[in-house]
């Protein structure tokens, strides 16, 4: 889901923010879903002081992405897959292209 922070940031109060993160938590341990949500942490950090930290502590796989030049860097900061929990990973644009 790309925007999540978006439909957030657009909560007119606190309980509709709860509302929505309770919409999210609900599919937590469901193994027939998988959710994979984008989110900007800059914008989200202006929602609202804990909703980035809820976010967190309810994710079971969190990647930080950073963009510098044309190589993408992913660094997994929580997974509860130990073997790529702590790894990162690059992607030099350049070398994919022809």
């Amino acid at each position: 889901m790309l925007g999540l922070e978006k439909a957030l940031l657009f909560a007119d109060d606190r309980v509709e923010l709860r509302g929505t993160l309770a919409g999210i938590s609900v599919h937590l341990g469901d193994k027939r879903r998988i959710a994979v949500y984008f989110v900007d942490k800059d914008i989200l950090k202006g929602v609202h002081p804990v909703v980035l930290s809820i976010i967190e502590f309810m994710a079971t796989t969190l990647v930080d992405v950073e963009k510098k030049g044309r190589v993408y860097t992913r660094e997994v900061l929580k997974s509860i897959t130990p073997e790529v929990d702590g790894k990162m990973f690059s992607c030099d644009i350049d070398r994919l292209e022809g």
